[in-house]
């Protein structure tokens, strides 16, 4: 590997940072996740309800502002927990998801 590989290398990881998740993640300023308003993003959102329930709602971004989704309401921690975790597998693997935009639980109850 010769010095301008080498300092190319260098460059190109300090542009990155690793996040809480794993993923790399762009520089601090950019979003780490695809935005759902970007046609092509997969998104599941999870919401807590103020019954002590959660919904989870996914969908595919279709390029409008507020893309449409399916609801599933009425879901204990543990069923929504089960519930993402099972729709972000078939997300990782499904050819129409360009990106994927996941808002898991504990962040639905930071609000």
């Amino acid at each position: 590997m010769t010095r301008l590989d080498l300092l190319a290398a260098t460059l190109a990881l300090t542009a990155c940072t690793v996040a809480e998740d794993g993923y790399v993640a762009a520089v601090p300023n950019a979003p780490a996740q695809p935005r759902i308003d970007q046609q092509g993003t997969c998104f599941a959102l999870v919401t807590a309800q103020p019954d002590g329930t959660f919904t989870l709602t996914t969908g595919i971004g279709d390029g409008s502002r507020q893309p449409m989704g399916v609801p599933q309401a009425g879901l204990s921690a543990k069923a929504v927990d089960a519930a993402l975790a099972r729709e972000r597998a078939i997300m990782e693997i499904n050819p129409e998801c360009l990106g994927i935009h996941v808002k898991p639980r504990p962040a639905a109850a930071q609000g």
